[in-house]
């Protein structure tokens, strides 16, 4: 019995350290493409904002133009039922954010598609939108 109980700690503990593994890779891609997606609409001097959580929350809505007010929508987060609030207020900062890089703003609605986010956010960071 006991030699199964290590296995299963084991392999909790694999999946745990993966697990983190995966989400600092997450948080530090999200922060450099944020950052690169700041300098690219010329906000270099608080661009280093996308390093710290929460206050990345700025940075996004400074770079989409929109109130400033709308970032204490960060506040209902925190209930789960309201979660839908915020979410939809990260489409809209980031719809803006698409149509100032260049692209069209319905783009931002792939972070909906779960992954999405990755190849959207790298998209405003390197990609190069076609001009009319």
């Amino acid at each position: 019995m006991a030699l199964y109980d290590a296995y299963t700690l084991g392999l909790g503990g694999a999946y745990l350290m993966t697990f983190l593994v995966i989400l600092l890779i997450a948080y530090i891609y999200s922060a450099i493409t944020t950052m690169m997606i700041a300098n690219r609409l010329g906000h270099r001097d608080i661009a280093w904002m996308a390093w710290i959580p929460i206050v990345n929350i700025y940075l996004i809505v400074k770079m989409s133009g929109a109130p400033m007010w709308t970032m204490l929508l960060i506040l209902v987060a925190w209930l789960p039922i309201l979660n839908l609030v915020f979410l939809v207020a990260m489409i809209w900062w980031f719809w803006l954010i698409s149509e100032k890089v260049g692209y069209p703003g319905w783009l931002s609605l792939i972070n909906i598609i779960p992954f999405g986010s990755i190849v959207f956010l790298g998209l405003l960071a390197w990609g190069k939108p076609s001009r009319r």
